[in-house]
C-alpha cells in the first residue's frame, strides 16, 4: 500500500477512534473462496481495527439496482464483473475508488485491468483478478505436436473428429460472446469497440465467424 493511501487511512481510523469498523462487501462468487479471502483480509486489518464481512447475493445486478445507495441496507463495496460498471455509475450508486485509495495502488497493475474499471474518465473499480482463455489439451490422447496455427487445429480436427461415433478433436463453446471475442479480437476484428462502433461488418470479423462455422462441422 502506497504513503498517501496509509494517511488516508490513518485520517479516516483517527475520526473513528476506537470504535471497530465494519465493512460489507457483497458478492456472487464461490463462498469458500471468499472466507478465504475475508479470513486474510481481516488478519491483516485486525491491528487497524477494521473488519470485512462478504455477503453472496443472488441476482447481485438487481440487487445493487435496488439498494445502492440504501445506507442502511446497501454494501459498502462490491465484487463482481465490471461489465456492469457503465450501468452502475449513470445511475449514480458508485462513488470513484480514488476517493478512498491513491492512484499510484494501481501504477504496477496491468493497464488493461485498469482501464477495465474506468468509465467516463472516472475509475471507479480498482482490479482483483482477470480471465482468459486456455487451449487445453489431453497429453494421452493427442497424437502428433500440437498446432501452432488455426489452420493446423483445423486440419487436425477434420482428420480426428467422428461425429457418428460421438468423438470430437475439439470441444469449444462458441455461443457465448465471452467464448468468441478472443478469436475474433486475434484475427483484428471486434463486436464492439471502446467507442461503442460494431465491428460485425469488419472484413477480419467476417473471416474469423466464417472460420468458426467451417469449424463447427468437425
Amino acid at each position: 500500500m502506497q504513503e498517501k493511501t496509509k494517511e488516508r487511512l490513518q485520517k479516516y481510523l483517527e475520526m473513528m477512534g476506537d470504535e471497530m469498523t465494519e465493512v460489507k462487501i457483497w458478492h456472487d462468487g464461490d463462498e469458500n473462496i471468499m472466507q478465504t479471502i475475508a479470513d486474510c483480509a481481516n488478519e491483516k486489518l485486525a491491528e487497524d481495527n477494521i473488519k470485512v464481512t462478504f455477503e453472496k447475493k443472488s441476482g447481485l445486478t438487481d440487487q445493487l439496482q435496488l439498494y445502492g445507495n440504501d445506507e442502511s441496507n446497501g454494501p459498502d463495496m462490491y465484487l463482481y464483473a465490471h461489465d456492469s460498471l457503465g450501468t452502475f455509475a449513470e445511475m449514480g450508486i458508485l462513488a470513484p475508488i480514488t476517493d478512498v485509495i491513491s492512484e499510484d495502488v494501481m501504477a504496477d497493475l496491468l493497464p488493461m485491468t485498469v482501464e477495465a474499471g474506468n468509465y467516463k474518465d472516472t475509475q471507479y473499480l480498482l482490479p482483483v483478478y482477470y480471465e482468459t482463455l486456455l487451449f487445453m489439451y489431453n497429453k494421452a490422447k493427442w497424437e502428433g505436436d500440437v498446432p501452432e496455427t488455426t489452420d493446423e487445429l483445423y486440419d487436425y480436427m477434420v482428420a480426428h473428429t467422428d461425429v457418428d461415433a460421438g468423438t470430437y478433436a475439439l470441444v469449444n463453446q462458441h455461443s457465448t460472446a465471452y467464448n468468441v471475442a478472443p478469436v475474433i479480437n486475434g484475427f483484428g476484428g471486434y463486436i464492439i469497440d471502446k467507442d461503442a462502433d460494431p465491428g460485425l461488418n469488419k472484413q477480419e470479423t467476417k473471416r474469423m465467424l466464417s472460420r468458426t462455422i467451417r469449424n463447427l462441422q468437425h
